[in-house]
């Protein structure tokens, strides 16, 4: 059975869930369902929707006539193990970073934290600062307390360089979110190239997974941290009925989401942009790697 060979890696809020979607619209090119399986980056244990290989091969069963088959979950970037277990499972994979500046990054990626309900500091600033100092007070109830260092969650450079150990540059390539968005029909085509595909005609470029909130606190809790009787239940229907996914739980969570406008002003930019600047420098030597078009 044909692997899956084009992995979006991450950053989160960067563009993954805008960019499965675009290239999706591609003959050539389809992502598995669910979108972020999470299987390589075995150090989140309690992020991870797949947890063994055959389950994991399974997603790709009816994706074998594409010539690129994707996974896209956006944390293995960050993961310190999912660079070396996608090399080894298939070592000629194509992998996509998609960046963004460090500051409106670490803001969107916090108000995603709050949604998901790992993060119990609600105010931007608070979860910035208790990351600096390291208090651990915003960790109490994540499902994965690294992703609230907000300081290491932003440190690119490194986690480039891990992917970088495993894949040779020809297979990386960089997309940065501020200069995608403006001409995301370019960024596609010369992505197209890099993956050498023919370009299509019609493709959408609609905005995706924008931010959001939750109407009801409590029925976001249940489906996203939902009580060990309801998962053993889910699982014994789910056996029953021979299905992977029942869905319930997925179409709960549209009904609960409320979208939110995006703030202009981002609380401790300068701050931020201090922490990062030697990371900021770092990532100027993996420039031959981030996609370009002629302007």
């Amino acid at each position: 059975m044909k692997k899956a060979n084009l992995f979006i890696v991450g950053a989160p809020k960067c563009g993954t869930t805008a960019w499965r979607q675009y290239l999706s619209q591609h003959p050539a090119i389809a992502f598995c369902d669910p979108k972020e399986p999470h299987f390589f980056s075995e150090d989140f244990p309690n992020f991870r929707w797949c947890h063994d290989l055959g389950s994991y091969q399974a997603l790709f069963e009816d994706l074998q006539s594409y010539d690129y088959r994707g996974d896209a979950s956006v944390m293995y970037l960050y993961s310190q193990k999912a660079a070396e277990n996608i090399a080894r499972y298939n070592p000629d994979a194509k992998i996509l970073i998609l960046l963004r500046d460090y500051a409106p990054f670490l803001q969107s990626y916090h108000r995603q934290q709050v949604y998901n309900g790992d993060q119990s500091l609600l105010a931007f600033e608070d979860g910035w600062r208790a990351s600096v100092s390291q208090n651990g007070e915003s960790g109490l109830s994540a499902r994965e307390p690294s992703f609230l260092d907000y300081c290491a969650v932003g440190q690119f450079s490194n986690q480039i360089q891990r992917f970088l150990q495993y894949f040779s540059p020809d297979q990386v390539r960089i997309l940065q979110y501020e200069e995608w968005v403006k001409a995301p029909e370019d960024y596609y085509n010369a992505l197209l190239d890099y993956l050498s595909l023919e370009h299509i005609q019609g493709v959408s470029f609609v905005p995706h997974n924008t931010a959001k909130a939750h109407r009801f606190k409590w029925l976001a809790k249940l489906t996203q941290q939902p009580p060990k009787l309801v998962l053993s239940l889910s699982r014994i229907v789910r056996q029953a009925l021979g299905r992977p996914r029942l869905g319930v739980a997925h179409w709960l969570r549209q009904k609960n989401r409320v979208s939110l406008q995006q703030e202009q002003v981002v609380p401790c930019k300068e701050e931020i942009s201090s922490f990062f600047s030697q990371d900021k420098q770092q990532l100027e030597s993996f420039e031959d790697l981030r996609i370009r078009v002629c302007k």
